[in-house]
């Protein structure tokens, strides 16, 4: 079967948007499910955190459970003790400065590990505490 041109999909596609339409809702419902356990088994897994830190930080298992010991299982800054930590490191020099919480990494990066931010955010908490 010889494959349609561009115009000719498009053609289709308008005389038949609705049904098409209809056609990739039902495929969406039908496999949310499957896609969603997919996605944790495959994204979200342990094995898969294992070689993302490898791979992006050049972090063993070994060295990020040593990590994980050296700071008592705790967020470097705020001290919680979440069910993951994640890897905070200095984006120019790619040197691993530790293990953060998410809220606290998330900060970090909103910030762009800015110190004046940050101690501008702080003067503000200070001005504004009621």
């Amino acid at each position: 079967m010889a494959q349609q041109s561009p115009e000719k999909r498009h053609e289709w596609y308008v005389r038949n948007r609705e049904k098409h339409l209809a056609y990739c809702r039902e495929q969406y419902l039908k496999n949310h499910e499957a896609r969603k356990a997919h996605a944790r088994e495959t994204y979200c897994s342990e094995k898969n955190r294992v070689y993302k830190r490898l791979v992006t930080y050049g972090l063993t298992s070994e060295q990020y459970e040593s990590l994980v010991v050296k700071q008592n299982g705790c967020c470097a800054i705020c001290g919680t003790k979440p069910k993951k930590l994640h890897v905070d490191h200095c984006h120019n020099s790619g040197r691993i400065r530790g293990l953060l919480c998410f809220h606290c990494n998330f900060v970090l990066g909103q910030a762009k590990d800015s110190k004046l931010t940050l101690q501008k955010a702080i003067e503000y908490l200070t001005e504004t505490a009621l």
